[in-house]
């Protein structure tokens, strides 16, 4: 039977029997519906590309922080003007650079907010890596904010160096942190991931807090970043009168051994230890193995009597009566400009610094030789024997070879360094 739909009458049956049919439907379509696939596994390429973004961010996210903290070390950066080094604010009235060029001029200028400043360069001794600039209270300075601790290997670290046109920086990890020979020196350092280049020196080395670790210097033919405990050492050379002269003129000269005393015949004056290449005494010919009698006209009694070399008791241009062998001659100091020539050693490329061809080049010393004993070493160059120049590479090797009648007194230069030693006669 039929069921009859009364307009306006709900019909409890028919709504039922809807509802069924409802739901038989949506019961079928829910069976027969396909079922999604599942997705394909990511590519080697996709999982490549998700690691290089991700890479990528996190590289973003180290250069905008290690910018930062360049941005807040660049406050302690100096920059000096037509000189190939960086410079660091060590205190209030001290810059501490690389000595980069040989000589080092004697002044030095710099930039602050208010302007140029022309300063005394106070250590510039050649066998040190690193100069001192005094700076006036007007400079301003901001002194770095060193660190307390040593920098362990794997943290990070910054170099920051004042480049051609504006701050440079360049960070990495500390691989090691050890001791060091440098030239005559033993110096703390930090070896980082990344390489130390010419153009970084006189920069300063950062961890991640934006503290000085230390300051990356120029050692022989390779660049070094010294730590800050050693630079103290380093900067608190002694202000002694063998330093200063050292510093002035590029000399040391010391009383005479007895065996150097039976060699020149006579114990009076000072014999000159070293010079150094490029300095006002290499320049006036003075030689390793001289002995100075007199400074303008003033007999030498000891080394004391150096100090009218630096204490203003002598001339502009000191005159100095040297005995040579036999002969007497008077060499005139002239001391060091401000400016920086090409003789005084200008590099002609950031961080290149010309060395003398002169003389006859080591190749090996033989192990308990007399040259051995005397401290000659391979690389040394020899410059002269008995103060005369050799004609040719076999009298060389007679001489060291035992060709000698008597102690025989040989010039080296080694690493911008002239320096004598004497080596004993037959037995």
């Amino acid at each position: 039977m039929i069921p009859t739909i009364v307009p306006g009458v709900r019909n409890p049956r028919y709504i039922f029997v809807l509802a069924v049919v409802a739901a038989l439907i949506l019961v079928v379509g829910a069976l027969t519906r396909p079922m999604d696939e599942a997705a394909p596994p990511a590519s080697d390429a996709d999982l490549a590309r998700i690691s290089r973004l991700a890479e990528r961010r996190s590289l973003e996210d180290m250069t905008s922080y290690f910018s930062e903290i360049a941005a807040n070390a660049d406050l302690s950066l100096v920059r000096l003007r037509d000189l190939p080094t960086s410079a660091i604010a060590w205190d209030a009235n001290r810059i501490v650079a690389a000595r980069i060029v040989d000589p080092f001029p004697t002044e030095a200028t710099f930039e602050t907010p208010s302007g140029e400043i022309i300063a005394s360069v106070v250590l510039r001794r050649p066998d040190l890596p690193v100069v001192a600039i005094a700076a006036p209270p007007t400079a301003a300075l901001v002194p770095v904010r060193r660190s307390s601790v040593l920098p362990q290997s794997g943290t990070w670290i910054m170099a920051l160096w004042a480049g051609t046109q504006a701050r440079s920086f360049v960070y990495g990890h500390v691989l090691d942190t050890m001791w060091g020979s440098c030239g005559e020196l033993l110096i703390h350092q930090v070896v980082p991931t990344f390489a130390l280049e010419p153009s970084m020196a006189g920069g300063g080395i950062f961890d991640i807090d934006g503290n000085f670790l230390g300051l990356v210097l120029q050692c022989q033919n390779r660049m070094v970043a010294v730590l800050a405990d050693s630079l103290d050492v380093l900067l608190t050379a002694d202000n002694s009168l063998d330093s200063q002269v050292l510093s002035r003129y590029g000399f040391r000269a010391d009383v005479l051994s007895a065996d150097e005393a039976a060699f020149v015949g006579r114990a009076d004056g000072l014999i000159v230890r070293e010079v150094w290449v490029r300095y006002p005494a290499h320049k006036a010919d003075l030689r390793p193995g001289d002995i100075i009698r007199a400074i303008d006209d003033v007999p030498i009694a000891g080394p004391e009597d150096l100090l009218r070399l630096v204490g203003g008791a002598t001339t502009a241009s000191p005159r100095l009566a040297i005995r040579r062998g036999i002969a007497k001659i008077e060499i005139v100091l002239e001391p060091d400009g401000a400016s920086l020539d090409a003789e005084a050693g200008e590099a002609p490329g950031r961080g290149l610094t010309l060395r003398s061809s002169e003389g006859f080049l080591i190749d090996a010393v033989a192990a308990e030789s007399a040259a051995a004993r005397a401290g000659m070493q391979s690389g040394d160059r020899l410059i002269r024997i008995n103060r005369i120049t050799p004609e040719s590479e076999d009298r060389v090797r007679r001489l060291l070879d035992g060709d000698r009648s008597g102690p025989t007194l040989v010039e080296l230069e080694r690493n911008g360094r002239r320096f004598s030693v004497l080596l004993p006669g037959p037995a």
